[in-house]
């Protein structure tokens, strides 16, 4: 999968300074973005809770979440296509 997301310093991105992990983010990432299968993607997305976007069981949710969002929709539509679109309402 290739995306046209820029590249991001995660350490310059600010987080809750006990819980942020930016060092997970970028292996995170590039697993989510090379993997093959269920298993693999399961473990990249898993690689990311705990202190890179989310922390899991305190429910902090971290700024560089916001970062990576178009790269995470660039995924998302490589699996799964355009998002349907939906009649306003």
């Amino acid at each position: 999968m290739t995306t046209t997301t820029a590249p991001v310093d995660w350490r310059a991105v600010p987080g809750y300074p006990v819980f942020y992990r930016p060092d997970v983010i970028e292996p995170g990432l590039r697993g989510l973005a090379q993997a093959t299968g269920t298993v693999a993607a399961a473990q990249a997305t898993a690689s990311l809770d705990g202190g890179a976007f989310v922390h899991g069981h305190s429910g902090a949710a971290m700024p560089a979440a916001a970062s990576a969002a178009p790269f995470l929709l660039d995924v998302r539509r490589s699996i799964l296509g355009p998002a349907p679109r939906t009649p306003a309402r």
